[in-house]
């Protein structure tokens, strides 16, 4: 026998509907009071942490991704555990302490082993950032945890294999994908962040090729034409609505292969810049709420133009002022591709023109939204007020 002690924020127990003596725990912890060394008798799957969608779990745990601060637990399907008894021992705090005893070798955590596994490599770094920092919101992640009991013998195996098969459709739906792509390959060819953009699910890399549609999606003037007003707010919304656009329609991402290195190379330069762009006006670039702090010792890397940095503005308020340079995109009838109305270097000095303006004007849109990114990144108003921003100082710059 194994027990565990479980810290417990809320606790609701009900009984099967079918199976007579079986029960349901369901339960939402702090990650701080998940316990170590749960069994894992159970799980069918090794736990490998390292693959890319699971380097997004971790960021999200440590409210690095693009997400509403401290919402873990309302994106993460959580933990399942089967055990031999759950009893109720003590209650202080506002939370409840429950003894969960385990059969060894039939007993422990059947589905989100991973989940597990993350919460624990990450303790050190959630503990420290469990504070106040300026205008940084206080990490305080939540995880749910269920706990099956009564649960015999011949069922065990049955739940394991129906709860662990979402990741492995979600892999091999990317890998009939693959040769999707070819045209981006060789692109990227011979770059040096050729080998960090994953093509699979379960490769380890720090892009996957839906976060790279969704950077050419904010250019995708076919779709999106800057004199209609329309915006590609989806990008934010979801990477798996700008892939079905581009599986109906390869043609309107692989028109921008003669820009993409330097659509890449505009995004790290404008996500890069802001913080240090702010603080040279004066600004208090390092407490902007729509700009993440990485935790630890880790940093963020902008591997399209080779640097790091503790610092990476959330998608919901960095894509909104990329996408207001689609200005400088316009299409050549004659090769039927995407190209810059200007040269590239040009729109790069622009941009250090330009940003401060577009920096406040987002600051503006964070304040009117309760400084939620995921808030700006749905307000079309805001979209279209950059779009404006950036073409009327284009036209005054450039010309038509």
């Amino acid at each position: 026998m194994t027990r565990s002690q479980f810290k417990v924020r809320l606790a609701k127990r009900m009984a099967d509907p079918i199976f007579e003596g079986a029960e349901r725990h369901l339960w939402l912890i702090n990650v701080l009071d998940m316990p170590v060394g749960l069994p894992m008798d159970t799980n069918p799957r090794k736990q490998k942490i390292e693959a890319a969608i699971y380097k997004g779990v971790a960021r999200s745990l440590r409210n690095e991704d693009d997400s509403r601060p401290n919402s873990f637990h309302l994106k993460n399907k959580g933990i399942t555990v089967l055990a031999d008894s759950v009893s109720r021992v003590a209650s202080h705090d506002g939370s409840e302490a429950y003894e969960v005893v385990f059969q060894d070798g039939r007993h422990g955590i059947v589905d989100g082993g991973h989940t597990y596994a993350i919460i624990q490599e990450n303790l050190d770094d959630l503990r420290a950032r469990g504070t106040q920092n300026g205008d940084e919101v206080a990490l305080e992640q939540f995880v749910r945890v269920d706990i099956l009991t009564g649960i015999d013998d011949e069922m065990v195996a049955q739940i394991a294999g129906g709860l662990n098969t979402a990741v492995q459709v979600q892999q091999s739906a990317l890998a009939e994908l693959d040769n999707k792509f070819d045209w981006l390959k060789r692109v990227l060819r011979g770059q040096p962040f050729e080998r960090d953009i994953a093509y699979k699910g379960n490769e380890d890399r720090e892009y996957t090729v839906r976060e790279v549609l969704g950077i050419l999606d904010l250019f995708n003037i076919d779709e999106f034409p800057v004199a209609e007003g329309k915006h590609p707010i989806r990008t934010c919304a979801s990477e798996w609505r700008v892939l079905d656009s581009y599986l109906k329609d390869e043609r309107r991402f692989s028109r921008m292969q003669s820009i993409v290195l330097e659509i890449l190379q505009l995004r790290d330069i404008i996500a890069s810049s802001i913080r240090d762009i702010r603080n040279q006006e004066g600004g208090r670039g390092g407490r902007l709420a729509w700009v993440k702090k990485a935790a630890g010792t880790r940093k963020f890397r902008y591997i399209f133009i080779g640097t790091e940095s503790e610092y990476e503005p959330y998608k919901g308020a960095l894509f909104p002022i990329i996408s207001a340079f689609r200005c400088f995109v316009k299409l050549n009838p004659i090769s039927d591709l995407y190209e810059w109305k200007v040269p590239f270097p040009q729109i790069v000095e622009f941009w250090t023109e330009i940003a401060p303006q577009l920096i406040q004007l987002t600051v503006e849109t964070s304040d009117a939204v309760a400084k939620k990114p995921d808030a700006i990144a749905k307000a079309k108003w805001h979209w279209q007020t950059l779009a404006s921003t950036v073409e009327s100082a284009y036209l005054r710059k450039f010309g038509g």
